[in-house]
Parts: C-alpha cells; structure tokens; sequence
C-alpha cells in the first residue's frame, strides 16, 4: 500500500530464477487513473512550494519546524508520483527510447523513497497533534512554542529512523530486463528478489507496516477525536465568557483578559487546523488501511489466479495513491481557510483580497508592504 505498489503486473513472488519472463504491462483504465493522478501531483507540487515560499521567507520564525518539514514531505510525494507514475507513461505514450531506461533503473531508488515519505507524514502529524494536546493540558505555553531545536530533532529522528526501517525493502526488489520476449516500453518489470521471500524478512515487513498503517491510523484517530473534543469545549468556554456581563475593571486587569482571549484564539485556530489536517488525512489515507486489513486476515480475495494481484487491488491502490497524494496537495487550501498567517501571506505574495473588490485598487507598493511581525502566529500547524 504505497506510491508504488501497483507499478508492476508481475507475481508476487516472481523472482528470474527461470526463463519466464514478465512484462511490464498496464490496463488501459490505470492510464485514466494516472492521467488524473499526475494532474492532481503537479498541482500539489506547485502548491507545496508556494508554501515552501512562504515559510522560508515570510518571518521564518514564525511557523513551526514541523509544519516546514510536512511541506517538504507533501511535495516529495507528490514530485515522486509525477516522475515514478506520470512520467513514465508519458514516455510510454509518446515511445520516447532514451528515457525509458534510466526512468526505470530508477524505480526502486523512488520506490523505496516514498515509503520513506508516507510513513514520515503520519509521525509528523502525531508529533503535531502531540504538541496541541500539550498546549490544551498547559504542560507548555504556545507563546514559548521555543522548540525549535526540539522539532527539528523530532524531525531528523523521525527521518532517519524510518529510512533505516526501510532501507531492507530497497534490496527486496530488482528490475529485470527482457528485450526480448517483451515490447522495448513493457521489457523491464519490478520484480521481487530472493530477501522477499525470506521469511524473516517478510515477518520484518509485516511489523513495518503494521506501524505504518495499522499503528499510526489508530493513534491519528484516536488523538484527533481527543483534540476536536477539546475544541469544542474551547468553544464552548468561548461563547460563555463572550456572554458574561461587563463589568468594571481595571486598566490592568483589561490589558490581561484581553491577551488572554487572544491566546485562547490562537490556541483555537490551532486546533482546528491540526483537527481538519488530520481528518483530512484519515479520510484520505482510509483505502490504504481497508487493503492492509484485508491482506492481513483475507489476502486471497486480493489475488489473482497467477498468485499476483487481482484487478480489485490494483485499482482500489490506484485510488488509495491518488487520494494520499490528494491529501497533501489540498494542505494549502486548509491553511489558507483555517490560519490567518497563511492567508496573509498569500495574499501579500499574491496581492489579492476578498475585499479588494469593494476597495480601490492597490497599488504595486501597497502589494509588496512586509508582513506584520508583532503578532505571534495563531496557528504552527
């Protein structure tokens, strides 16, 4: 279950050990499929690195670590699915000879990469959700969000620790070549090597994405839950003190509430962003854990009569890759609803308004006028 599950039509277990040779062909509905995928990435890809943009160079030091590195995760995913998934059509399409080979000698360095990057987005999305839950316990101040260092390790540590899980499955897949038995653009399959068959390592496999999929769906699931709770009592609290009468108090004690009632919407945004990143990313990522569940205790119905994967998988993982790819390309659209800071970043690069319509035209200075920088940012999702 990952961006490059369905890349070959080739048995499971089909290692060249005979003079049986596998090529590498595709139904014409995955070429929709695709169509519709390498859309969505290249949009995606643009998206990520307009917040890149953003991140980078408007007040750095106010976005979180994590929501960076989330960035640099979503446009990798997306970038993987253009180059493993898109271009290779195109160059199947068009028969373009000299590409076709080193597209494929690379497959298995892309292959292994986005197994490296799905499994690091859903950690970072719990480290995330782990921050808010403290913020809410007041276990530390959003205003002394000065973690950058300590981000920053959670993100090297999450990085490093699952490339090393994953290197093992770098060496569990080979491509084959046969120019002989098969067309130029169908001749050189993944197919798996001897270590696949292992069963150590298949036991090995197994733990991965049972951490993967099955450990970090639950965990998202049950720490969003946590915080959309939390949010609604925040809510709550919310209207009650807007409801309270007014009373007379001191130039101090005005001072304090107010800065208190805009800590508790910082907080809130916050909140909110983390709890529809997460939902979003449940929803999205729901197909690839149905198909985990069903390889682990039905794994029949997902193959074929040659022991490969039926018609059911390879579409169901195509639609599973589209949507994980979905969901990390519709992130800028979450910020620019649910966090002020984006928006108004955006809006400054782009110089466009919602109310600019009712207003005179601003002028080219007026576009490039710096960000506000005293005020701390609502939401580091």
């Amino acid at each position: 279950s990952s961006i490059m599950t369905t890349e070959s039509s080739s048995p499971m277990n089909g290692t060249n050990d005979t003079e049986t040779a596998y090529c590498d062909e595709h139904p014409i509905l995955r070429l929709y499929f695709v169509t519709v995928g390498t859309t969505i990435a290249a949009f995606g890809c643009a998206c990520n690195l307009l917040l890149l943009f953003v991140f980078l160079t408007k007040n750095r030091r106010q976005w979180s670590t994590y929501l960076i590195f989330l960035a640099i995760l979503d446009f990798l995913l997306c970038f993987l699915y253009v180059t493993s998934f898109g271009l290779e059509y195109i160059v199947k399409y068009f028969r373009v000879h000299f590409l076709y080979e080193p597209i494929r000698l690379t497959t298995t360095y892309q292959f292994t990469l986005s197994k490296v990057v799905q499994v690091c987005i859903p950690y970072v999305l719990i480290a995330i959700s782990a921050e808010r839950l403290a913020w809410i316990g007041k276990i530390i101040r959003m205003r002394d969000r000065g973690s950058d260092r300590r981000s920053l390790l959670v993100c090297i540590c999450t990085a490093a620790l699952w490339t090393a899980l994953r290197i093992p499955g770098f060496y569990a897949i080979q491509i084959d070549a046969y120019p002989e038995q098969c067309d130029f653009f169908e001749s050189m399959p993944m197919l798996s090597t001897d270590l696949a068959g292992d069963k150590q390592y298949q036991q090995y496999d197994l733990l991965i994405n049972f951490f993967h999929l099955f450990v970090s769906f639950c965990v998202l699931f049950i720490l969003n839950l946590l915080i959309v709770h939390r949010l609604r009592l925040s809510h709550q609290n919310a209207r009650r003190n807007s409801s309270c009468p007014n009373v007379i108090l001191s130039a101090t004690k005005q001072i304090a509430l107010h800065e208190e009632k805009k800590e508790h919407k910082r907080l809130r945004c916050a909140i909110k962003t983390t709890a529809v990143v997460i939902s979003s990313y449940l929803a999205c990522n729901s197909i690839h854990f149905a198909l985990y569940m069903m390889e682990m205790f039905n794994s029949e119905i997902l193959k074929s009569d040659d022991n490969g994967f039926n018609m059911f998988y390879v579409i169901a993982s195509d639609v599973g890759t589209i949507l994980f790819v979905f969901c990390s390309t519709i992130r800028l659209l979450i910020y620019y609803k649910y966090n002020p800071d984006v928006k108004s970043a955006l809006k400054t690069i782009s110089c466009l308004s919602i109310s600019q319509a009712n207003r005179p035209k601003t002028s080219a200075y007026e576009c490039t006028l710096p960000l506000q920088t005293d005020k701390e940012s609502p939401s580091s999702v």
